[in-house]
């Protein structure tokens, strides 16, 4: 996006708060803990040498841990860096910057001894606008919003991706509103149960608040009651009151647009006055896309999969450096130690990087749904990494108790197993630091088809749209009342936007978990 840098300063960890697990990580600045981890290292590979790779848990875990620092990780994020510079700043699916992010990858995997590194086709329709969106107020007053993308000085609204295309002028009315805004994020139920719409006018705009649902739920329920087009607006409370990028999950018939708190805010307080007459414009197409997901696996059992993904695309506004590769270049630091220090896991360890995230998680997606009941049983569980280097962070896990999860965020309940894995991860940030944030399943990254078709799973990030809190602060450093990640999503999202305290504190959970996982005998006892 022009004319939108973010300066970021890197966090420092605080002394007396975060402690890394041992033995010590990695850090530029100490050369002689660097020289200790290389001894301990050296140790450890000499003395595992003639027994299988697996059978001492704790060893494996610190070994890998060792390897994997973000040093390494910062090498593969320079070199997407440059391929996002010589590709007009971005890695965006179906162009060269995408096309040569995939070779990188592939060629990463193979030069560390992977046999057989798949690159399974992903093609696909992908939407785009042919003209700008149109957001005009008709009555009671005269005035047209500002139409740009998320994160562009002065944007407004801009459309939904997978929006309907359309001209219409009718009147708005407003579903459900929650203002003033609740307390905490995803408070509003607005336009979550259909019932909401139970005196809906046919022909009217929906008027509706983000919050507990999906924007897919609260479309399909608009159009369900009869709406002609909808305005989903963002939710009020600090962080969440900006314009978003927002996609829904399949096509709609109908215009749909995405909006900043206070256009939602404007239209709803007319609407409590009177009338409200609204002009809409939605003029969008899809364009025949090919990408790739890129897979390589381990040695191990091939009915008892740990499955690891990070999706290798950036949106079209930035090079997508925290976003995510930061996961691309901690898995690959991952793959390349367990084949450098020779771990022979017992369980097939498989690494995916997914193409076109950004556009609804269409490569993972139809890798799931591609996939047969037998070879759909053979993955144990998956583990997803998005975003792991942000540089306000906060370590986040997805809850996976459906008992505790906002009835939005329910449905359909994790797989049996996901709990453990959730807890695993949970504890190894518990053991090594404050405790982790937990999230509601919001189905916005690859596990999401995992989940639907009933594969345990769970999935860690460091934050991306919401406001690190004052506890937060004091438990991981960096400032309160700003965003976990200022440049999701944006041109700024480039090689300063990372933070290597988060990418040790991350990966280190990463590796812990996926060798947990990695020599079970039984996955879930």
């Amino acid at each position: 996006m022009k004319n939108n840098t973010i300066s970021v300063k890197k966090i420092l960890p605080i002394a007396g708060v975060f402690n890394p697990p041992t033995p010590p990580r990695k850090h530029k600045s100490n050369t002689k803990l660097r020289s200790l981890g290389a001894l301990l290292a050296a140790v450890f590979l000499i003395a595992s040498i003639g027994t299988p790779a697996w059978a001492d848990r704790k060893t494996d875990t610190e070994r890998l841990r060792s390897a994997v620092e973000h040093g390494g990780i910062m090498k593969h994020l320079e070199a997407l860096q440059k391929i996002a510079n010589r590709n007009g700043g971005n890695r965006y699916v179906g162009t060269r910057g995408d096309l040569q992010t995939r070779n990188y990858i592939a060629s990463v995997l193979t030069r560390a001894g992977f046999k057989n590194v798949q690159r399974l086709p992903v093609v696909f329709e992908n939407f785009k606008e042919k003209t700008p969106a149109i957001l005009e107020l008709v009555s009671p007053t005269s005035k047209f919003y500002v139409n740009g993308l998320a994160g562009s000085p002065n944007a407004q609204f801009d459309i939904m991706q997978s929006s309907g295309n359309g001209d219409i002028t009718a009147n708005i009315q407003a579903v459900q509103i929650m203002d003033p805004p609740g307390p905490t994020p995803s408070s509003s139920d607005s336009g979550c149960d259909p019932a909401h719409f139970s005196s809906f006018v046919v022909g009217n705009i929906a008027l509706i608040q983000r919050g507990t649902c999906t924007f897919s739920t609260k479309v399909a329920n608009a159009i369900d009651a009869g709406a002609v087009g909808v305005i989903i607006f963002n939710e009020g409370q600090p962080g969440r009151t900006a314009l978003i990028g927002a996609l829904l999950s399949t096509p709609v018939s109908i215009p749909v647009v995405s909006a900043e708190w206070a256009v939602g805010k404007e239209l709803y307080d007319l609407s409590l006055q009177g009338t409200v007459n609204v002009h809409m414009k939605t003029d969008a197409e899809y364009i025949h896309t090919e990408t790739e997901n890129i897979i390589a696996e381990t040695s191990g059992r091939p009915d008892h999969v740990v499955m690891v993904g990070a999706h290798l695309d950036s949106v079209d506004e930035g090079p997508g450096i925290d976003d995510n590769g930061s996961g691309i270049g901690t898995l690959l630091e991952i793959a390349k130690g367990m084949q450098r220090l020779h771990i022979q896991p017992l369980n097939k360890v498989r690494f995916a990087f997914w193409g076109a995230e950004e556009e609804a998680q269409v490569g993972s997606g139809q890798y799931v749904n591609g996939l047969s009941d037998v070879d759909a049983g053979k993955i144990a569980l998956y583990l997803n990494a998005d975003m792991l280097g942000s540089p306000n962070f906060v370590p986040s896990v997805y809850e996976a108790d459906y008992n505790v999860l906002p009835p939005a965020f329910a449905s359909p309940p994790p797989a049996p197993g996901s709990i453990e894995i959730e807890q695993v991860l949970v504890d190894y940030f518990n053991g090594v630091g404050p405790s982790p944030k937990l999230l509601n399943i919001d189905q916005r990254s690859d596990y999401r088809f995992f989940l639907l078709n009933g594969i345990p799973f769970a999935a860690i990030t460091s934050g991306f749209d919401g406001n690190k809190t004052d506890a937060e602060a004091v438990d991981f450093g960096g400032t309160a009342g700003e965003p976990y990640d200022a440049c999701y999503h944006k041109k700024c999202d480039n090689i300063h936007n990372v933070s290597e305290d988060s990418l040790d504190l991350m990966s280190g959970a990463l590796v812990h978990t996926i060798m947990e996982f990695a020599k079970r005998d039984v996955i879930f006892p």
